[in-house]
C-alpha cells in the first residue's frame, strides 16, 4: 500500500522535526505531546464533545509534531489483523458516533456507574473510527477525560500500563467493554482525586524534585516490583514513591488499600510484588528474608 504519511521506503512517519531516526523520533513524539497533554488538562480545549472537538484536540497535542495533526486520515489502517472504519466511511460513522453521546446528553446527570459504561462504549465506537493516521489514543483517552470531567468527575488514565490500555482497547474493539468499564469506574473514583492532593502537596514540599509528577504504570525496579515509603493514604488508595535516586522527576505508583493487611503510616516502606492477579504487599519492618522470598519469587516466574 502506497502510504503518503511515510518518508519513502521507510515505515517513518514524515514529521514537521524532520527525523529520520525511529528512536529519536519516538522520544521526542512521547516528550512532545506529554507536555501538550499537560496543557490541555490545565486549560481544557473548548467544544461541544463532537468530531470537531475530537479533532481539536488531536490537532494540539500533535501539531508539533505532524502537518496534518487533527486531519481524518486519508488511507485504511489496521492493527494486529483489526482493520478501523474505512476512510470514506469515516465521516458517516462519526456522524452516528456523536449523535448518540448528544442523545445521551454527553453524559451529564449520569451515576458514576452509567458514566463508567457509556464512556467505555464511546471508547470502544472511537477506537473502531480511528480517524487519524497516528495518535488515535491518546486524543480519544484526553477526549474522554474532558467529557467525564464535564459530567462532574474526576478521570485520569496515569498508572495504566500501555499494554493493560492496549489490551482494553483490543477488547473492546471485539465489543468486549465489561474491562473497560470496570477500569474507568475505578479511575473516578473520588477517593483517588483525594489521594492526588495529598501526592502534589507532598513533592510541592520537595526543593529537589522540579519535572512533572508521573505515575508509575509499571513496576520500578528489574525484579517487578514497587518499593518506595508511603507518601499519602486513605480508605481507598495508598500512594508510595518510587522516584529514582538520581532523578528530579517525582514518580509515585498508586496501590488499593484493600490489599493492605493493615494501615500504613506515612513514611513506612513496603514493597508491592503484582503476581498474576494478586497484589503482594509486605512492610520493610517485616526483616530482608520475607524481602528476598518475595523477590526470589519474581525472578523465578
Amino acid at each position: 500500500m502506497n502510504d503518503p504519511y511515510v518518508y519513502p521506503g521507510t515505515q517513518m512517519l514524515v514529521n514537521r522535526l524532520n527525523i529520520r531516526d525511529q528512536t529519536e523520533f519516538q522520544q521526542a513524539e512521547s516528550d512532545l505531546s506529554y507536555r501538550r497533554i499537560m496543557q490541555l488538562r490545565a486549560e481544557p480545549i473548548k467544544g461541544n464533545f463532537d468530531m470537531d472537538h475530537l479533532k481539536a484536540i488531536h490537532k494540539h497535542i500533535f501539531g508539533d509534531l505532524y502537518d496534518w495533526a487533527g486531519q481524518t486520515r486519508t488511507v485504511n489502517i489496521g492493527k494486529n489483523g483489526d482493520w478501523f472504519v474505512r476512510r470514506e466511511l469515516i465521516d458517516q460513522y462519526a456522524n452516528k458516533v456523536f449523535e448518540v453521546l448528544k442523545g445521551q446528553q454527553h453524559l451529564r446527570s449520569m451515576s458514576r456507574e452509567d458514566v463508567a459504561l457509556k464512556s467505555a462504549a464511546l471508547f470502544a465506537n472511537l477506537n473502531a473510527l480511528h480517524p487519524f493516521r497516528e495518535g488515535n489514543g491518546r486524543a480519544q483517552r484526553e477526549f474522554i477525560v474532558q467529557l467525564v470531567k464535564q459530567a462532574g468527575y474526576e478521570l485520569k488514565f496515569e498508572g495504566i500500563s500501555k499494554a493493560h490500555m492496549m489490551e482494553l482497547s483490543r477488547d473492546s474493539f471485539r465489543g468486549q467493554i465489561g474491562a473497560l468499564a470496570d477500569t474507568i469506574l475505578q479511575l473516578t473514583d473520588p477517593r483517588r482525586s483525594e489521594l492526588m492532593g495529598q501526592v502534589k502537596e507532598h513533592y510541592a514540599k520537595n526543593d529537589n524534585l522540579d519535572g512533572f509528577i508521573k505515575q508509575a504504570a509499571q513496576p520500578t525496579n528489574k525484579r517487578g516490583a514497587w518499593s518506595g515509603p508511603v507518601i499519602a493514604s486513605n480508605d481507598g488508595f495508598v500512594a508510595i514513591d518510587v522516584t529514582r535516586w538520581n532523578s528530579r522527576e517525582p514518580k509515585y505508583a498508586v496501590l488499593p488499600a484493600n490489599a493492605f493487611e493493615r494501615s500504613p503510616n506515612i513514611g513506612e516502606k513496603i514493597i508491592a510484588v503484582q503476581c498474576d492477579s494478586q497484589l503482594n504487599i509486605r512492610f520493610s519492618a517485616e526483616g530482608p528474608q520475607k524481602h528476598q522470598a518475595i523477590e526470589r519469587g519474581v525472578m523465578e516466574r
